[in-house]
């Protein structure tokens, strides 16, 4: 299926980095035309280790952008003109780096077009146990986070500034998946409920296509109302995840989480009593942390 490519582009991650590398020098050696780019948290904070994994291109923060011109030099065989890419660290022909300057984040997130499934392989679904219906595609429709807690690589990646979709565009994106066999989408924005009448016009674009499709989101405890998880079940949520990270307030406050164990508890029952699932994240080991910390943390995720 390689035979021929120019350009293999990978996500990848912290945790993920090394058997992502591996699997991609795996297909260098199947093809050795064939360049290698990766994109996500590793590349973006250490770029010069990732090259030193066998990357040729090294994508550092939203790549959406980077990618597309990359993509059009390497399609145009300019090594030169692909080298100088914003956005991307690489090696010239002496193996010096090149590292350019970072590409401006994006502002009109409408010009994004759906990810195209054709490119999927047939008959294979991925698994994720908290999907409910397969096949299933995970998209993002915004772009940062308006919280500011600070473990969090969102502010860096993506800047400081939250930008959206408009509710058209996700809901036009919604009936080409729907229209291409997705069953489930997984709105894997950093906060899909950051923008509360985004997230109603969503709800009532769905209804009126009359798309019938399961999806899970992620959320923060603070952006959610009984109101609207009423109308985000009704437009087919079955499940949401929250970030609840500890069960210890003044734990939360030393990380800027901004929130409060009632608003914990009281979004949980909220989702429980319209009938939306929940899958809670939680953290242990953060400043301040003790064994009762920790504790209580298991008491408020039992």
């Amino acid at each position: 299926r390689i035979a021929g490519a120019r350009l293999a582009i990978m996500s990848t991650s912290v945790m993920t980095a090394n058997s992502d590398t591996d699997y991609l020098r795996e297909l260098k050696a199947a093809n050795p035309q064939m360049l290698t780019a990766v994109y996500g948290s590793h590349p973006t904070f250490q770029p010069e280790a990732t090259l030193e994994k066998g990357v040729d291109f090294a994508i550092q923060r939203e790549p959406e952008w980077v990618i597309r011109d990359l993509a059009r030099a390497l399609n145009d065989n300019d090594m030169v003109t692909a080298r100088a890419v914003q956005g991307t660290v690489s090696r010239d022909d002496n193996g010096e780096v090149i590292k350019n300057k970072r590409y401006a984040y994006i502002e009109d997130l409408d010009q994004i077009p759906p990810l195209n499934v054709n490119f999927l392989p047939k008959g294979v679904d991925y698994f994720n146990p908290i999907v409910k219906n397969l096949p299933y595609i995970t998209v993002s429709s915004s772009h940062g986070c308006p919280a500011k807690c600070s473990y969090c690589t969102a502010p860096f990646f993506h800047g400081t500034r939250t930008r959206f979709q408009s509710a058209g565009k996700v809901v036009e994106d919604v009936g080409y998946y729907l229209e291409n066999g997705m069953k489930e989408i997984y709105f894997r924005d950093e906060t899909f409920t950051a923008d509360r009448q985004r997230v109603f016009d969503i709800c009532a674009g769905i209804e009126q296509r009359g798309y019938k499709f399961s999806w899970i989101c992620n959320a923060r405890v603070d952006t959610v109302d009984f109101e609207m998880l009423k109308a985000m079940k009704k437009a087919g949520c079955h499940l949401i995840k929250f970030g609840a990270e500890s069960g210890n307030q003044e734990v939360l406050d030393a990380v800027k989480k901004g929130i409060t164990l009632e608003q914990t508890r009281e979004a949980f029952k909220w989702c429980n009593e319209v009938g939306i699932a929940t899958h809670g994240h939680f953290m242990v080991g953060m400043p301040g942390e003790t064994y009762d910390t920790m504790e209580e943390t298991l008491d408020l995720a039992i």
